[in-house]
């Protein structure tokens, strides 16, 4: 039981985290090139300030903890490099 109360602090832990998720955007950026690293950044501030004042002033504010759980970079990432792999 505690592996599944863990999982759900550590994601909400690592968000807070302000510090080591700018240096991994950046490290991937540097790797990957400026579109990725503006990608990157876009989705972060998607996800940790607009879907939570989204669900906030809707009236769900006992959704934002697993809104801030929730990690989509892996999902835009693929399509975005599976996109331009196809393209080119």
């Amino acid at each position: 039981m505690w592996k599944t109360i863990r999982w759900p602090i550590a994601a909400f832990i690592q968000r807070l985290n302000c510090r080591k998720t700018l240096s991994e955007i950046i490290r991937i950026g540097k790797d990957h090139g400026m579109i990725v690293m503006l990608l990157m950044i876009t989705t972060e501030l998607i996800e940790s300030l607009v879907i939570p004042i989204l669900l906030f002033r809707a009236g769900h504010p006992e959704m934002i903890p697993l809104a801030l759980a929730i990690h989509t970079e892996p999902l835009v990432l693929a399509a975005y490099f599976g996109i331009n792999k196809w393209i080119n």
